[in-house]
């Protein structure tokens, strides 16, 4: 079941808790009705968060022909297979998870 954020509806498909256990990264699917298929996405999370107050907008986007695959490498990086790297989807190489000191790093394969 999917919830609602600004008229798109948002799927969660893989959550994946890190070893020290204070960031969720989910992989979404969103459906904003603007386009024959979904949008792919990956959100983080604090811990502390529910996930109606931690989905946001997606932090790293995918096209609709790619799913995102995602395993953490160590306690701060993830990695992350299937994203469309060709297309200028949004991919950045860390994030700064709100309120906290803490980073995470981002690879692409």
């Amino acid at each position: 079941m999917g919830c609602v954020e600004f008229d798109c509806v948002t799927t969660v498909i893989d959550r994946q808790i890190n070893e020290s256990n204070y960031c969720q990264a989910l992989v979404t699917s969103f459906d904003c009705g603007a386009t024959t298929s979904d949008s792919h996405g990956l959100v983080f999370i604090n811990n502390l968060d529910t996930l109606q107050n931690g989905i946001k907008s997606p932090y790293v986007t995918g096209s609709d022909l790619h799913y995102l695959k995602i395993k953490w490498l160590s306690k701060d990086t993830l990695l992350v297979q299937g994203a469309d790297t060709l297309n200028n989807w949004k991919m950045p190489l860390s994030y700064k998870i709100p309120k906290t000191k803490k980073t995470i790093h981002i690879v692409y394969k």
